[in-house]
């Protein structure tokens, strides 16, 4: 067809239908009104908002286009910690508790037994009230919460019912599952369900030493199939699984389990110091910090004794080892080649973790020479596989490698160590007698501090290449593969 006759005929097409906008209106009020308790977080001015207008609105007696899921995400934010004794916002408070003994919404008294839920505090005035007029209103209940009220009736226990709930989830095989399945919206919730949270941590605590008990625990924290932990009561959660070993070791599996598990929830805290991490308490980040240590100096030792034949290698894994048993080491962060982190990922690495390229660093220069950087008094020690010399630098050495980045490069590593003077800050392992009592003598050494004034220069690590790595399979380390069977 030619153009012209393409043109002539477009007036003779017809435009296509577009759905009327009423209707796409009334769809997505019926999602509202269906589930109104379902709403995205809003910032604190926005709840803050929410409660003025509820408060305005019953002042003035204006409900013209008052959506119903406005009136309960109101209601949340009335009832939230920052509000719910304001006085301000009493006749507010008074009329939400009016409405429920009044209302037959089933939605609107879904959601206040959400808020009530969300907002218990024991004993409180609010709390009281909410579980006074939410029990009257049971006959009026949606299904969901009907079964809720009488499933669980330790939720409208208003003294002690987070910890009669916490006793009942002992006897759950899957705590998480089950509440849902007997109608918690959100078993990771705060207010009731965050007291139920704590109250089974302060249960199980000094028992988890048993590992059964620990993989239920942690199931608890992070049900199969979700990607993220618990975050709320996250702080005490870390701590209880801690607290068996405060005068104890656990067997070198175990603890490697446990210190990967804790950093696939919440995160390394020698990365990422603040967030949950910043509110443990300091004898159970100590042992952490000890832990974190023994595993990647446990990491970097099994990858060089399964990809390195040199003679020379066992007896500087021994030593670096006694001197960690000794106490000396304060910290250690592995540098892995590229080589040997295919390697580690292929045989050594969970594949069902997601962190496994901040876990470890990565060292760019040689692709056969992978580095342990440790910490020991005032000095750092870098010590690599095969011919790799060990270095010694002051921790005020501005060209000094610093613990815990992301990459390094060993031949610059190299170069700042030799270009010191005096020199002598360095040594081959052509002797491990004479090594050995170098580096001991190197500790409490005197070490020459570079002469350049620039900072030791980072460098990162190559992005992993989506098509190999997705976000579902990258892998953790676990130190071996054999966790804790």
């Amino acid at each position: 067809m030619r153009l012209t006759d393409a043109l002539e005929k477009m007036d003779q097409l017809l435009p296509l239908p577009v759905s009327e906008l009423r209707y796409l209106k009334a769809a997505a009020d019926r999602v509202r009104e269906r589930w109104p308790d379902i709403i995205v977080t809003e910032t604190e001015k926005e709840r803050e908002a929410l409660a003025q207008m509820l408060r305005d609105k019953i002042e003035r007696g204006d409900w013209d286009e008052t959506r119903l899921s406005f009136v309960v995400a109101a209601a949340s934010a009335v009832f939230d910690k920052e509000r719910r004794e304001r006085p301000d916002l009493a006749q507010t408070r008074e009329f939400l508790y009016a409405e429920i003994a009044a209302s037959t919404s089933e939605t609107f008294l879904s959601g206040l037994l959400r808020a009530y839920l969300d907002s218990y505090v024991p004993q409180a005035t609010h709390t009281i009230a909410l579980a006074t007029e939410l029990g009257a209103a049971k006959p009026q209940m949606s299904a969901s919460g009907c079964l809720l009220m009488e499933s669980l009736p330790e939720i409208m226990d208003v003294v002690s019912g987070p910890e009669l709930l916490a006793t009942r989830m002992l006897n759950m095989s899957e705590p998480f599952e089950e509440l849902i399945r007997l109608g918690v919206r959100n078993p990771h919730g705060a207010g009731f369900m965050l007291l139920a949270h704590l109250s089974l941590t302060s249960l199980v605590k000094t028992k988890l030493s048993d590992s059964n008990l620990i993989d239920w625990y942690i199931r608890w924290l992070r049900p199969p199939g979700k990607e993220q932990g618990r975050t709320t009561g996250a702080e005490a959660a870390i701590e209880a699984l801690i607290h068996p070993w405060l005068d104890k070791t656990p067997e070198d599996s175990l603890r490697s389990y446990l210190v990967e598990t804790l950093i696939e929830l919440y995160g390394d805290p020698r990365i990422k110091s603040g967030g949950v991490w910043s509110g443990i308490d300091e004898r159970y980040m100590a042992i952490v910090h000890r832990w974190l240590t023994r595993e990647d100096m446990r990491f970097f030792t099994g990858v060089v004794d399964a990809t390195q034949q040199d003679a020379m290698w066992p007896p500087r894994r021994d030593f670096w080892l006694k001197l960690y048993d000794e106490g000396k080491i304060d910290a250690a962060w592995a540098a892995l080649s590229s080589q040997a982190f295919e390697y580690a990922r292929q045989y050594l690495m969970r594949q069902d973790a997601k962190n496994a390229y901040t876990r470890v660093g990565y060292q760019q220069a040689r692709k056969n020479t992978s580095l342990l950087i440790m910490k020991i008094g005032n000095k750092i020690m870098v010590d690599g596989c095969h011919s790799y010399r060990t270095h010694v630098f002051d921790v005020a050495d501005p060209m000094a490698p610093k613990l815990f980045e992301e990459g390094y490069d060993c031949e610059q590593i190299m170069r700042a160590s030799d270009q010191r003077k005096p020199s002598g800050a360095s040594k081959s392992h052509s002797s491990i007698p004479s090594w050995s009592r170098w580096v001991r003598d190197m500790i409490n050494a005197d070490v020459p501090l570079s002469q350049q004034t620039r900072p030791y220069k980072k460098v990162f690590r190559p992005r992993p290449p989506k098509s190999r790595y997705t976000a579902s399979r990258q892998p953790t380390y676990t130190g071996y593969t054999d966790r804790h069977s």
